[in-house]
């Protein structure tokens, strides 16, 4: 099961990737995107939407339709970030997507293997993903270089724990 479950990241990993640099080689979709935010911020709010329908309908989908809607948010995703390809080096965002996915990997791992229970980090996981989101919004009008980096740690930690959470649940 989870080696279905890790194809599919990786399936959807290949098609954020592709998207994203799809966007970035044309310039057209890059200035489309940078002079209309409210494109952009629908594009991201339209992400969100599509992770909570997913998330409450997870039951009741069938496999094509799930597959579909996983793709579509892997599709957004690569179109949101897109634009950071165009602030950091390529080497950059490459070392931080291999470092992010071995991570992800033995992560999941630990959280499946695990004989202890992984329950209290999944609460406290969501807690701080609302506590990121909030601080992410403040930070659009802040713009404060140092409440961006920490906002990059507590992502990691958070990210880390509802992995491992997660990881666990599906075994």
């Amino acid at each position: 099961f989870l080696r279905g479950v890790y194809g599919w990241m990786f399936g959807g990993l290949l098609v954020t990737a592709a998207v994203a640099f799809a966007v970035v080689g044309s310039p057209a979709l890059v200035q489309t995107l940078v002079a209309n935010r409210i494109l952009f911020f629908g594009i991201i709010i339209a992400q969100l939407a599509l992770v909570y329908v997913v998330s409450a309908k997870v039951n009741t989908l069938s496999p094509t339709a799930s597959a579909g809607l996983f793709l579509l948010y892997s599709a957004l995703t690569g179109i949101t970030l897109s634009l950071i390809l165009l602030v950091y080096t390529r080497g950059s965002v490459v070392t931080a997507f291999v470092s992010t996915a071995g991570m992800f990997g033995a992560l999941a791992l630990y959280g499946t293997v695990t004989k202890r229970s992984l329950d209290g980090v999944g609460s406290f996981a969501m807690m701080g993903l609302f506590g990121v989101i909030i601080a992410m919004l403040v930070n659009l009008f802040l713009k404060s270089p140092a409440l961006n980096f920490v906002m990059s740690v507590a992502m990691v930690i958070v990210f880390t724990g509802l992995t491992m959470y997660d990881a666990q649940r599906l075994k």
